[in-house]
């Protein structure tokens, strides 16, 4: 910076003084445009960050300079529902792979009987239930409790329940995940192992208003496999198993009626190895290719599958007395039911033999738009007429009296896809 000091600096000593703050204020000034404040150069990449602002005094990027952004998406760290882990916690997961269960739930021997997924029992399972349920030969006689086992290793990812649900004293749901893209539960776990217990304290734990029951979101506690999380059995003397995997959706004719669950259910069996999958199934009293049964039967353009109230979701109890399904029986395919929840009727089952002609108990995956059609089942004196209006529309009523094949509706009520 000399070489900008003004050589006239023989004047007087304040005078020189003076001036030459002012000449080095103007070099500090020019070295500053001569040698600005570091950018990024040319091989470097800025990276941009999702959680940071850029302050107003980073510096700007030059025009030479390639922007990209960052190359590792956005994780939500929300869950889009409580039992299933979120963006940002599936990351954490193991990739599936080859992973399989590989420890029985309980001892299979006090095991006399597995219903398969799609049990149809109004109101509360109007609609193909989601879930299996295992038999213990307690059969709801005795108080009996089973150790409960984690089936391989998983996280643990929300515990749920609480007093007087059942019969029993307390009643839990406990999800885990397996992978990142398999979820499995079980419903109507009678009591919680110690372990268990201190998993729930870890987590955000709310309760319903004017309830016991309690919903606990768990960040992904590591259970081994074999491991005790509970016990089952009790009064009820059976509980649930089911599963969800991700990379296996199903086709609804609606999807917007279904909680975030439901698109996703499948065999929890199917993910054990060959010896232990064929012991679940030869408690399954169905035997065909699709023992395990159905969820998703929805057939669109025809009678086959879920209707609905209003503007029921499966999802809110609200929603149990207002839907009807039109399904397979789970135990035996060649008997179709008529499941209502309420509404058109009380809650009940009209069980038949289907028909391949006519409009008297036709299949359902026959019966289509523009047509009526009467449903009797033999342990009923009274008959279900159901008008289908178009793919999306119904009319329905109960009647008395055996189907002729000339009923015409009196006063129905309409149900939607």
């Amino acid at each position: 910076m000399l070489h900008c000091i003004n050589a006239q600096m023989e004047s007087k000593k304040f005078l020189a003084l003076f001036a030459f703050a002012l000449l080095l204020a103007g070099c500090v000034s020019q070295a500053q445009q001569e040698n600005p404040l570091p950018t990024l150069q040319p091989t470097q990449t800025a990276v941009a960050s999702p959680t940071k602002t850029i302050a107003a005094s980073t510096p700007t990027i030059q025009p030479t300079q390639e922007f990209q952004p960052t190359t590792q998406p956005y994780l939500n760290p929300h869950r889009n529902s409580p039992e299933t882990p979120s963006d940002a916690e599936r990351e954490k997961l193991p990739e599936c792979g080859q992973l399989k269960f590989t420890e029985f739930p309980v001892d299979m021997n006090q095991v006399y009987e597995i219903n398969p997924l799609g049990n149809l029992a109004p109101p509360g399972h109007t609609i193909p239930t989601e879930h299996s349920y295992l038999h213990l030969n307690a059969g709801g006689s005795t108080q009996e409790l089973h150790e409960l086992h984690s089936p391989a290793s998983v996280f643990i990812t929300s515990i749920s329940g609480g007093p007087g649900l059942t019969r029993d004293p307390f009643d839990y749901t406990i999800y885990f995940s397996l992978c990142k893209n398999v979820v499995g539960y079980y419903n109507h776990v009678k009591q919680l192992s110690p372990r268990m217990l201190e998993a729930k304290k870890t987590g955000n734990c709310n309760k319903n208003q004017g309830s016991e029951y309690e919903y606990c979101e768990i960040p992904l506690e590591k259970f081994s496999a074999g491991e005790t999380m509970g016990k089952v059995g009790g009064l009820q003397g059976n509980f649930d198993f089911g599963l969800m995997d991700f990379s296996k959706p199903h086709v609804f004719a609606n999807p917007a009626r279904y909680g975030a669950r439901t698109p996703y259910i499948n065999c929890p069996y199917e993910h054990y190895e060959k010896e232990k999958k064929e012991k679940f199934f030869s408690l399954i009293k169905r035997d065909d290719e699709g023992q395990c049964g159905f969820v998703a039967q929805d057939v669109a353009g025809t009678l086959q599958g879920n209707w609905f109230y209003g503007d029921a979701r499966t999802d809110s109890p609200t929603g149990w007395d207002a839907s009807l399904s039109f399904a397979i029986d789970d135990a035996d395919p060649s008997t179709q039911v008529v499941s209502a929840g309420g509404k058109f009727t009380e809650a009940g089952v009209w069980e038949f033999t289907p028909t391949n002609a006519g409009n008297i108990n036709r299949n359902f995956s026959q019966a289509t738009p523009k047509n009526a059609y009467c449903y009797q089942s033999a342990q009923r004196k009274e008959k279900v007429i159901v008008e289908i209006v178009n793919e999306t529309s119904l009319r329905i009523e109960k009647q008395q009296g055996e189907c002729s094949g000339t009923e015409t509706l009196q006063n129905p009520i309409e149900y939607n896809r």
